[in-house]
């Protein structure tokens, strides 16, 4: 009994003097802390920013960045036109351009420190694609300007995550809608003026890397990379302005002619697409990548 009694006092003691030595090392710290300036900002940082890699915390971010677009007959379909033109001895030249202006913004929720969901809002404007042809007197313009807007519900797992950052990836699906602005006119063909504005609906999906900095208490940068798949198949208006005036109730589709080798962007009846032969639909091809910079506030 007194050997069992020796043991327990012993153990006792060095539990004691363990306690009493994490004790004097954390006054330690804050003293050193208090001493030193940048250790104090340091400490100060660290204990913002901890809050940050809990759960149960909510979120909102605004971001923009550069993209890179397939756009498929929305591009194909005016550089064509540039092709068949000179192909049969006319003046022709387009311009052509597949990078966008990527914008949006997003509402999240951190469950716990590795797992996530977040509604993304985004747009995406393109440059205007452009082509002329003369032959003569005769000449020809068009002028294709697409659009996107999308809105996706996202998964994010946190790959490895501290106070300070997070690194990330997020899968996610959603809805994207397709608007296309179309103006010009053909004097060989004798089509006078017009503009229309030409939409459509698909369903698409994104896959993000993700690499997040903690730089202010709540507020964190965020610089992602990601790759979307999306396109929308079938684009329609029941709006034209022809010469200066609003010619509404034909319902008319943005379409691809086939003459040839040639696959050229034309506004077609509907009724012309879907009983025409060598025409169908134009694409708009959203899929690509995409590079942005998020400034997040946790709430």
């Amino acid at each position: 009994m007194k050997r069992i009694i020796g043991w327990i006092a012993i153990i006792g003691s060095a539990l004691l003097l363990t306690s009493q030595a994490s004790a004097l090392e954390g006054i330690g710290i804050q003293m050193a802390a208090a001493k030193d300036p940048k250790a104090k900002a340091s400490q100060a940082r660290t204990e913002a920013a901890v809050p940050v890699s809990d759960g149960g915390q909510w979120w909102v971010g605004a971001f923009s960045g550069s993209d890179l677009s397939i756009l498929g007959d929305l591009t194909d379909g005016v550089r064509d036109w540039e092709d068949m033109i000179t192909e049969i001895g006319g003046e022709g030249y387009s311009t052509i351009n597949n990078v966008g202006i990527l914008k949006g913004i997003e509402l999240g929720c951190q469950f716990d420190p590795f797992n996530a969901l977040y509604l993304g809002l985004e747009s995406v404007s393109n440059s205007t694609q452009y082509v002329q042809a003369v032959d003569g007197s005769d000449f020809m313009t068009q002028n294709v300007t697409p659009g996107m807007f999308g809105a996706t519900l996202n998964y994010r797992l946190s790959l490895a995550a501290d106070p300070a950052s997070r690194t990330s990836i997020s899968i996610g699906g959603g809805v994207y809608h397709a608007e296309v602005g179309m103006n010009g006119m053909d004097t060989v063909m004798g089509v006078p003026p017009f503009q229309a504005n030409f939409t459509g609906t698909g369903f698409g999906g994104v896959l993000a890397f993700e690499q997040e900095w903690i730089v202010a208490g709540a507020v964190g940068i965020e610089l992602s990379i990601r790759g979307r798949l999306a396109s929308v198949d079938k684009l329609t208006t029941t709006e034209v302005v022809v010469d200066g005036e609003v010619q509404d109730g034909n319902e008319l589709g943005l379409a691809i002619g086939t003459i040839g080798e040639y696959d050229l962007l034309i506004p077609m009846d509907i009724s012309t697409i879907e009983g025409g032969s060598g025409i169908r639909y134009a694409h708009a091809d959203y899929s690509g990548v995409a590079m942005a910079l998020n400034f997040k506030l946790y709430l």
